[in-house]
């Protein structure tokens, strides 16, 4: 059985969350995702899990801690992400903003290689060796329009499966360079949306 290492812990909302290593992912545990998040006992991330699971198996896994104890299910920054989605609690505000400064990935140096938020889909990436110019304009223009078409034909599933991808890509792109404008905005689109009922 693979076995969970403790990394580090961070004071979030007034709770200490233990961030672990597991297969060069950082990932946490049901108990300090539930003391942010609210849930009385961690039976509440597991039921939350168990509904969306679909969505997040690929971004879960069990382990032990530290090679002893129960053998216990963890969570990387996609299923927390996902999690605060879905939660109106105040926590889920100071766990998103602690996950936007980079909060999973400090004391990481030395981290093993990254692992791939997504699989299989597409990752809407911009060429590595884009031409300046007109064409990046283009480019840009081009995957605005064939999102909203794509959008037009999705049905209600396929568009909240297309923004789960949409926002896997938003965490790889931030993991891969310091982007503070991305962090700002896609909290500020977050919040229109989904805090205290939305704004749209």
């Amino acid at each position: 059985m693979t076995s969970a290492t403790l990394l580090f812990e961070a004071p979030v909302y007034g709770h200490n969350l233990q961030v672990f290593s597991l297969g060069g992912r950082h990932m946490l545990v049901a108990e300090g995702l539930a003391s942010v998040l609210g849930y009385r006992t961690v039976n509440g991330v597991r039921m939350a899990y168990s509904r969306h699971q679909k969505a997040l198996e690929a971004h879960s896994a069990k382990a032990k801690i530290s090679e002893e104890g129960w053998v216990v299910r963890l969570y990387d920054e996609f299923c927390l992400r996902y999690f605060c989605e879905y939660s109106k609690s105040p926590g889920a505000v100071h766990l998103l903003r602690w996950l936007d400064g980079g909060g999973m990935q400090n004391n990481t140096a030395a981290s093993a290689e990254a692992v791939p938020v997504a699989a299989n889909v597409l990752a809407f990436k911009s060429p590595v060796t884009a031409s300046p110019g007109n064409h990046d304009e283009r480019q840009k223009a081009y995957c605005r329009e064939l999102l909203k078409t794509l959008l037009r034909y999705s049905n209600a599933l396929e568009a909240e499966e297309l923004t789960h991808i949409i926002e896997a890509e938003v965490v790889n792109l931030i993991s891969r360079r310091h982007c503070p404008g991305l962090n700002d905005a896609r909290y500020e689109v977050f919040r229109r949306y989904w805090l205290q009922g939305g704004d749209v």
